[in-house]
């Protein structure tokens, strides 16, 4: 059995943030460290973020990750879940922290459930990777092992912390003998069963991950383009009207979001579903699952621009405390123009899973190039409305840039089936 570096680094530093995590608790509990519970939080949330990023490379289409969150019975969908509850709790924690002040008190109610949550996300990570096809993992030991090195990690790195803030106390030194005995357990009733059946030498696929980088470079610069298209009309708003129009662009833009959220909620639990029907060759089904995502987003244009016209202004103005009365009219062609956003999501799901993505890439710099040479331009001649316009005229020359790749027909196009195995 081949050595999974990614998935190993990513259940590591997993382990690693929810047992730092569940140990700042611990010393909150007590009283202790309480300026290192600041840097403690922030290297805690640093490691979760870093491991949530590793387990896409252990997937040669990192995209179809995304095909697994549809199930609640997938490992996948349930490690996102405890990742997601964790961060809440986090950033409650982080609210307490700072109403804290210095003496960075947090209530016992929240240190219990951070020290439980953290226990279950290293539980539920565990669980996710116990197979039958690997024996290796198919252990409740496995799942020992990493709770083992929750408390091996967490403990000796808030300690640390602890003496670099200069907050050294004789709990450092006694949670820490206990974590690592709990660690040297546990780890070795797993290990000892277990050393027969990996390699214990690592192997390294450079030409594996070089592939993989490769591929998913058009990827990684479209990803890029995107970013850029959805601020080009800020970038121009800054340079040619100032940041008090910049506040009001940011808040009338907020609908717009709504019209992607309300979209994607609907669309992405059919995107295996897409995929399988991709894969298998039934590309009328395929279509017609795109089409129905398309047709969930022009519903939830229409009950956003609904909601937006008649109290969209109003409400915004109540929550920002900023009057946007004057700008309806952009408010609208934002709506409009994340609309067009929400649609080329879902055509751009459907060309990766048509595996065109160098036709991706090409569209975004299309779509990019326009935006550059169009935005400035327009704000410098019609002020915000210009910056809606060019917002709106982006999305939409990228939404028909997709619609005309998919209709070009490919020969030889790859098909491939991957499972998504968190």
């Amino acid at each position: 059995m081949e050595l999974q570096w990614p998935l190993i680094l990513f259940t590591t530093l997993l382990a690693w943030a929810a047992g730092l995590f569940a140990a700042q608790c611990v010393w909150a509990l007590r009283g202790k460290g309480a300026r290192a519970q600041m840097p403690a939080l922030i290297t805690s949330a640093v490691l979760l973020v870093v491991g949530g990023i590793a387990v896409f490379f252990h997937l040669e289409h990192w995209e179809r990750i995304f095909n697994g969150f549809g199930h609640m019975t997938s490992g996948i969908t349930q490690e996102l879940i405890a990742i997601v509850v964790l961060a809440v709790v986090m950033v409650v924690y982080f609210v307490y922290l700072r109403r804290g002040g210095d003496e960075a008190k947090v209530p016992t109610w929240l240190s219990i459930v951070g020290i439980v949550v953290a226990a279950i996300l290293v539980i539920v990570m565990g669980h996710s990777y116990m197979m039958a096809s690997l024996p290796a993992w198919n252990s409740l030991l496995q799942i020992a092992s990493l709770l083992g090195a929750a408390c091996g990690f967490g403990p000796a790195t808030m300690a640390l912390i602890c003496a670099v803030r200069d907050e050294s106390s004789d709990l450092d030194a006694k949670a820490n003998l206990i974590g690592q005995a709990v660690n040297v357990v546990l780890v070795v009733a797993y290990g000892l069963p277990a050393r027969g059946v990996f390699p214990l030498l690592p192997s390294l696929n450079v030409r594996g991950i070089t592939g993989i980088l490769w591929e998913c470079l058009p990827l990684f610069i479209a990803a890029f383009l995107n970013q850029y298209l959805a601020n080009a009309p800020r970038f121009a708003i800054h340079a040619s009207l100032g940041d008090e129009e910049l506040g009001v662009f940011a808040i009338i833009y907020m609908p717009a979001v709504a019209i992607n959220m309300l979209s994607l909620f609907v669309f992405r639990p059919l995107l295996t579903r897409m995929a399988l029907r991709w894969a298998e060759g039934k590309r009328g089904e395929f279509f017609a699952i795109v089409r129905r995502g398309l047709l969930t987003t022009a519903g939830a244009f229409v009950l956003v621009a609904v909601v937006t016209y008649f109290i969209g202004a109003p409400l915004l103005t109540l929550v920002y405390s900023t009057d946007v009365s004057d700008y309806l009219p952009e408010l609208m062609v934002l709506v409009l123009g994340g609309a067009l956003n929400a649609a080329g999501v879902i055509l751009y799901y459907a060309l990766a899973t048509m595996r065109r993505l160098r036709a991706v890439l090409v569209a975004f710099l299309i779509a990019g190039g326009t935006a550059y040479l169009a935005a400035a331009p327009l704000v410098r001649s019609f002020a915000m409305m210009g910056a809606s316009l060019a917002y709106a005229s982006t999305m939409a020359l990228l939404a028909i840039l997709f619609v005309a790749f998919m209709l070009i027909p490919v020969r030889n196009a790859p098909i491939e089936t991957e499972s998504v195995n968190g």
